[in-house]
């Protein structure tokens, strides 16, 4: 092990003694690093040697190349390259490689690796370390031919970095034929079909350049800069649809064309080339598109994924309309399907546009035509129109909209109340309460859903809420009212409701406060709280232990330490303490004999 050690420190010689020609480093600096480093090196040299071993040698070289070109920058050291300039990096990446050789299955390890090259090529005129980066990405994949990820990274650095859109395109095939059903991978091969038109229109539009020898040009194969090797994964996958899209490039669009040209007038040549190239109009993407949905066919938000996209391009109208049509027609009975495509025409529209208006009026008419009696339907046409009645509300320009919405849903609530059987649920209850303006309107609404929808914590939240505001108006008569109906019925029913139980507690305190409720009272109402949460299942178990909590700092807070202290012991003798009850009580106590105490409660 030493002498592996002592052959990479003595490759730092010439390095080293760059640093200290240059002025940028003195001895005492390079004494400091070569400790530093020899200590790494035996760290790596263990039996077990963990990622965060090689990571924090990393980060320190990093470090030392930060320190060295700011030094180099500060005195305004120039001249020819030497061995300084680039021995860091160079350690850096066979440090990477070295990890590599221990946790090639760390995927996150790959990323970081490439993203490092990757800053190297940017930063750099070599183009070795570009084709170093390639190299690095084929061997990603390899170690990960199911990573959705190592694929798009790669495919990413050949479109963007490398200009290379084939070798971006065969990549992305070439990952699709290992992992078919991978969303991530159809969404991002969709939108590279869809930015290699773009690239060809914005090329043309600069330099006039025929878009024919452009899709040639983007279409064609080229042997790419990653020189991945067939994966054993690929001999097993079907290429057909990969093999229809290259047929499609050659001959739908190319050769086609080309003999319509020859046919052709020069105006009817000219028309054509702006219009109806079908390369430029998205007939690839379209191809990959119906592909992507044969493959994951019942995926309603992988298919809003791919209307978006669609969308953010321009001329891919007809592509976008193509994608809505699958949508209604494969989701004609999910709800949310059917409002996404009323809405769907609104993608794009600013709050200034000249076109809200007219196409705010088409979606409430495309819901009006498609909503049916279920409460799923109208809950999503509510949650519409409260949406655009805010978002107007705030628009002095928008004022007749938002009046125009709040007309819709008053409809809405008279529509709902006419057949709540069909139409209502606890969600539906909820939009439409904020629409009732009148309080014993509201009351009685709140009544009618919690007699419907019992388990529906929010619900009685609004309704105990409301009562007890009304209570504050005529006390004497609602007090018993509320009371009764949160221990009877609201209490019972949502029992696991933390907010339900804080509103009740919060209420009994003010009530306490205002001399109305005596602290026996206050008391006897968390007992009866801890009795009922101790009932509950495991997922709300630890309501328990926060009711507990509040009792003993409630009894702080209002009575001192004497009341604090009669109140854990009540808890303890009464309520089964949890833990975490006794540590908050041990937080409060400042007195050792009780500390004793609880130490000795706690351990029981």
């Amino acid at each position: 092990m030493a002498e592996v050690v002592q052959y990479h420190l003595e490759q730092m010689v010439p390095e080293l003694e760059d640093l200290e020609r240059k002025g940028l480093f003195d001895k005492q600096d390079l004494r400091l690093l070569v400790k530093r480093r020899t200590k790494f090196e035996y760290a790596l040299k263990r039996r077990r040697v963990a990622i965060s071993d090689f990571l924090r040698y990393i980060e320190y070289e990093m470090n030392v190349n930060a320190l060295r070109r700011e030094r180099k920058r500060r005195m305004k050291i120039k001249g020819k390259t030497t061995v300084s300039d680039y021995s860091i990096d160079q350690r850096i990446i066979s440090i990477f490689e070295r990890a590599l050789v221990r946790h090639s299955q760390d995927k996150t390890l790959w990323l970081q690796f490439i993203a490092f090259v990757k800053g190297l090529g940017s930063s750099s005129d070599n183009n070795g370390y570009s084709r170093m980066l390639s190299k690095i990405h084929a061997r990603a994949i390899t170690s990960h031919p199911f990573d959705p990820k190592m694929w798009v990274v790669a495919a990413d650095n050949e479109f963007r970095d490398n200009g290379n859109g084939g070798a971006a395109r065969k990549l992305m095939q070439r990952a699709l034929r290992v992992n078919p059903k991978s969303k991530e991978l159809w969404i991002e091969y969709f939108r590279l079909e869809l930015l290699l038109v773009e690239k060809i229109k914005s090329r043309r539009r600069v330099l006039g350049i025929d878009e024919q020898s452009e899709a040639n040009e983007e279409g064609a194969e080229d042997d790419g800069f990653i020189n991945l090797p067939e994966l054993d994964e690929e001999k097993k996958a079907s290429a057909s649809v990969f093999d229809e899209i290259e047929e499609h490039i050659e001959a739908k669009v190319l050769s086609s064309e080309m003999q319509k040209r020859q046919e052709l007038t020069d105006e009817q040549r000219a028309a054509m080339a702006t219009k109806a190239n079908p390369y430029l109009q998205g007939a690839i993407a379209r191809i990959v598109c119906d592909q992507a949905i044969a493959a994951i066919p019942s995926d309603l938000e992988f298919r809003k994924e791919l209307a978006t996209i669609a969308g953010q391009f321009d001329g891919m109208d007809q592509l976008r309309d193509h994608v809505l049509q699958t949508i209604s027609r494969d989701f004609a009975n999910d709800p949310t399907a059917v409002s996404y495509l009323c809405m769907a025409h609104l993608s794009g529209i600013s709050m200034e546009s000249p076109d809200l208006v007219d196409a705010l009026r088409t979606a409430v008419a495309k819901f009006q035509a498609s909503v049916v009696d279920t409460p799923e339907m109208w809950k999503l046409y509510i949650q519409f129109l409260n949406h655009w009645h805010k978002s107007c509300m705030g628009v002095s320009d928008l004022s007749s909209l938002a009046t125009y919405f709040s007309v819709l849903l008053k409809r809405a609530y008279s529509a709902v109340c006419e057949d709540k059987e069909g139409r209502l649920n606890s969600e539906v209850a909820l939009l439409l309460l904020d629409n009732i303006d009148d309080d014993s309107e509201k009351l009685s609404w709140l009544e009618d859903v919690t007699a419907r929808f019992p388990t529906s914590d929010e619900l009685w939240l609004h309704r105990m809420d409301a009562l007890i505001k009304a209570h504050s108006n005529n006390p004497k008569q609602r007090k018993e009212e509320i009371e009764r109906i949160f221990e009877s019925q609201a209490l019972v029913a949502c029992a696991g409701s933390q907010a339900l139980w804080f509103l009740w507690l919060d209420w009994t305190e003010k009530e306490n406060s205002d001399g109305l409720v005596s602290d026996m009272d206050v008391q006897k109402k968390y007992l009866r709280a801890f009795m009922q949460t101790a009932k509950l299942t495991s997922e709300s178990s630890g309501l328990k232990e926060i009711l507990q909590i509040r009792f003993v700092d409630w009894a702080h807070r209002t009575g001192g330490l004497e009341a604090m202290r009669a109140a854990y012991s009540t808890v303890s003798r009464q309520a089964f303490p949890t833990l975490g009850f006794y540590k908050r009580c041990m937080e409060l106590e400042p007195d050792a004999k009780h500390l004793t105490m609880l130490h000795e409660f706690a351990s029981r």
